[in-house]
């Protein structure tokens, strides 16, 4: 059999299915979403949210279905914030879509404005997202508690 399945080594070439060209525009694209998703404006809004509705969360297998309530109303807020982001970048949905795909297989590391979105497409990763808010408020209640008492 010829061709580049018959050598392993230049098979594992053709299954690169971008660019090097391709896979740096993506890396430009995403981080620009980065730092856009880690902008002061951004992240208060989003903190806000999580904080303002984290308390209604519990860690239990069923959520209240108010709980589903607020997670449609989180994915129109990153819906409205993204849509600001692509207008103003001038860049199309479709493409930094692709974009966050391939980024998303080649880097091993954890990117904040990917785990934004997975929150809004995923009911299970959003509920581990506002269960992390709630942890975090009933901790910083708690330090606001015992600094209190120390006084």
């Amino acid at each position: 059999m010829e061709g580049a399945d018959s050598n392993p080594v230049e098979g594992n070439f053709t299954l690169q299915t971008f660019s090097e060209e391709e896979l740096s525009k993506d890396i430009m694209l995403v981080g620009k979403l980065e730092d856009y998703c880690s902008s002061g404006e951004f992240t208060q809004i989003m903190q806000e949210f999580g904080e303002l509705h984290c308390m209604k969360f519990e860690a239990t297998e069923e959520q209240d279905l108010d709980c589903y309530t607020i997670y449609q109303e989180y994915c129109k807020l990153l819906d409205n914030k993204l849509e600001e982001f692509l207008k103003n970048e001038g860049i199309r949905a479709e493409d930094m879509y692709k974009s966050c795909q391939r980024v998303q297989q080649m880097e091993s590391g954890s990117l904040m404005c990917l785990e934004w979105i997975l929150a809004s497409t995923d009911y299970i990763e959003f509920v581990l997202m506002m269960l992390q808010f709630r942890e975090a408020k009933e901790w910083a209640n708690d330090e606001e508690e015992e600094g209190e008492q120390a006084e």
